[in-house]
């Protein structure tokens, strides 16, 4: 007797399948789709949130944060890009970034923390960010 699967018998068997279609695949994409959408890009005299209170950043922007560690201090210019770097991170619209961000503020946090493609972005709407040859964003 022949054990052997036959032709056509093993396709039945054993279908063939997507990979893409995987849940665990799928798991691991949307971390490659946020970095190739867009880029929100706004004139800095657009920017006219607060600039010298502290700030509440909602748990939609620094979901990572507890409620007690996501107040930041706008007079403080460390705590200015790491609350910019939040607020960047999670922003999908101009109006997102209009209520949040103060344009004067941002010029003096620059360069926050943002992909690199984005940085380029923004200095080139806003030629005033350009940072000194030498400085970078880490």
């Amino acid at each position: 007797m022949d054990d052997s699967l036959r032709e056509g018998e093993f396709q039945a068997a054993y279908p063939a399948r997507s990979l893409a279609s995987s849940p665990a695949i799928q798991a691991r994409c949307p971390r490659s789709a946020a970095a190739l959408r867009a880029v929100t890009v706004l004139p800095l005299a657009e920017l006219r949130g607060p600039d010298n209170c502290c700030i509440k950043l909602p748990v939609e922007v620094c979901w990572s944060l507890p409620p007690e560690r996501r107040w930041f201090d706008l007079t403080d210019p460390d705590q200015v890009m790491v609350a910019y770097g939040y607020i960047f991170s999670a922003a999908r619209e101009a109006a997102h970034l209009m209520g949040s961000v103060n344009g004067d503020l941002l010029i003096s946090a620059w360069p926050v923390n943002m992909p690199l493609r984005a940085r380029r972005a923004w200095e080139a709407l806003n030629p005033q960010l350009v940072t000194q040859p030498g400085i970078s964003a880490a």
